[in-house]
């Protein structure tokens, strides 16, 4: 027993050693262009998309009724149908909808998990992602459907009478984020293909929306809301200073480490036959710099010399307390 044991550890590291030897010998990537763009500052789309829903978010606050009660009074008052309709939204559709769009991020984040690292006893994973996000469907679209009819009983829409159907449909952004999520599934389900990425989890950005109206988180949403209003000059300035700090960090992390490119290259990527420089640009720097003052701190063993180690204590003492 023992000797077989002895057997079996022996060949699992020579196949470790085997798939080290082939990483090794793996060909770099070669960056084109338009890579290397999206390597340096490519990832700042992102934080710039923040950035516009940051500025958006007093608006979308303000959006959010105050009222607690499901019904705004005055005229026009919306039809019977109308109340149950919203009722049943309220009550129904809507937590099924929240349960859905976790549903779907689970099995999604579990797949695209599956697709780097094979499991045999997960091997149902993809059926059931795929299962799930067929189910959503129907239910996503019978959301849209009767958050549109039962828009003249939604305190947000009821002042506008008749039209508040087709105002909701046409101009409220609730609305056309689901039907964003949506589609790439519904042409999936029409085509019986995987075709597109399960985008189906966006739908939670609604649980904003649908907390507003709920009595136990409605009033702190509220207060939220009625303190972001006021502050928010206080918070976009909080908001420049960091990011001027984190401009300034990102400048020096990238003079500090661009004497040393030996231990701040990425050997699995080639840029005209040399290998990529994580800090070779200030946006590339800023990268790392945002992780670090996180606390996260990645490549730790690059920081060499005396001048790069003294920025990194610098950043924990000071940057990182303050970011």
């Amino acid at each position: 027993d023992k000797k077989e044991e002895e057997d079996e550890e022996a060949g699992e590291k020579k196949c470790e050693a085997k798939e080290d030897e082939e990483e090794d010998d793996a060909d770099p990537w070669q960056l084109a262009v338009w890579d290397l763009i999206k390597l340096d500052v490519g990832w700042l789309a992102g934080f710039l998309a923040i950035g516009i829903c940051f500025a958006y978010l007093p608006s979308l606050l303000g959006a959010l009724e105050d009222d607690p009660s499901d019904f705004r009074e005055g005229v026009p008052q919306p039809s019977d149908f109308a109340r149950k309709l919203f009722r049943f939204q309220v009550r129904i559709v809507d937590p099924v909808v929240v349960f859905v769009g976790i549903a779907n991020f689970f099995f999604f984040a579990m797949e695209t998990e599956m697709a780097f690292k094979e499991d045999p006893e997960l091997s149902w994973l993809p059926h059931a992602n795929r299962v799930c996000q067929m189910v959503s469907v129907p239910i996503i679209c019978i959301s849209i459907i009767t958050r549109v009819l039962s828009a003249s009983a939604n305190p947000s829409w009821c002042l506008y009478g008749s039209a508040a159907p087709v105002l909701c449909l046409l101009i409220d952004y609730w609305t056309w984020l689901d039907v964003l999520a949506v589609v790439p599934s519904v042409l999936e389900f029409f085509n019986s293909k995987d075709l597109y990425y399960n985008i189906l989890p966006l739908i939670l950005i609604r649980t904003l929306e649908m907390c507003s109206r709920w009595p136990q988180t409605g009033p702190g949403l509220r207060a939220f809301r009625s303190t972001f209003q006021d502050e928010w000059r206080i918070l976009l300035s909080l908001f420049t200073m960091l990011f001027v700090l984190w401009v300034m960090i990102g400048g020096l992390y990238r003079v500090a480490m661009h004497s040393s490119k030996s231990t701040s290259e990425w050997p699995a990527a080639e840029w005209k036959g040399q290998p990529y420089e994580r800090f070779a640009s200030i946006p590339s720097s800023m990268f790392y710099v945002l992780l670090s003052l996180m606390g996260e701190h990645p490549l730790a063993d690059d920081f060499t010399s005396f001048s790069q180690r003294l920025l990194v204590v610098i950043v924990c003492i000071l940057g990182v307390p303050i970011f």
